[in-house]
């Protein structure tokens, strides 16, 4: 005579998120149930994403069942930054980095490197390190300027959270060079 053991178990996986979600944003995390067991139950399915808060669902799921479920945890303007967020259930869980981004395109621009000083008649190169700390896709004209002109520019396209490198030279012709006034 043997004993027979009947068991619910819930196997959480993370299928997508809408990372990087812009401050004031819901976060969502999509996730697949999987109820592995040889009994129908029920099991609380939490989403932990640390400073951002929780939030919990009750997933009912007969044996050999999988079920997809959305998760939303919404941001604040003060919740700039990268978060771990993990789904949890009593058997298993799965974790994923997530980030939330200022909510408008936001192109931060560094100078990496110049050959200045230069002389007069030779060529001014800067290399430049432009990322978009938004989350949202923009275009945006970056521009050298010297002496109150625009010297150089270029279009730079970059998604959400993207980043990108790119030189500008300015030929000078024998103007007079003074230091580069602005990149922007």
């Amino acid at each position: 005579h043997s004993n027979v053991f009947t068991v619910c178990v819930e196997v959480v996986d993370i299928q997508s998120t809408n990372s990087p979600v812009g401050a004031g944003e819901n976060l969502t995390v999509t996730a697949a149930i999987d109820n592995t067991g040889t009994a129908q139950g029920t099991q609380t399915v939490t989403l932990d994403a640390g400073a951002l808060g929780t939030t919990s669902q009750n997933v009912t799921l007969a044996p050999g069942a999988v079920e997809t479920r959305t998760f939303s945890i919404p941001t604040s303007s003060s919740d700039i930054g990268q978060y771990s967020v993990t789904l949890s259930s009593n058997d298993s869980s799965d974790s994923k980095q997530v980030e939330v981004l200022e909510p408008d395109p936001n192109f931060q621009i560094s100078i990496d490197s110049s050959n200045a000083p230069i002389m007069p008649g030779e060529t001014l190169t800067v290399d430049l390190s432009i990322n978009n700390t938004g989350a949202r896709s923009d275009t945006q004209t970056i521009q050298m300027e010297n002496g109150g002109a625009v010297r150089a520019s270029t279009m730079v396209s970059l998604s959400a959270g993207g980043s990108t490198t790119e030189t500008l030279t300015w030929e000078t012709s024998g103007e007079t060079v003074s230091t580069v006034s602005a990149v922007s």
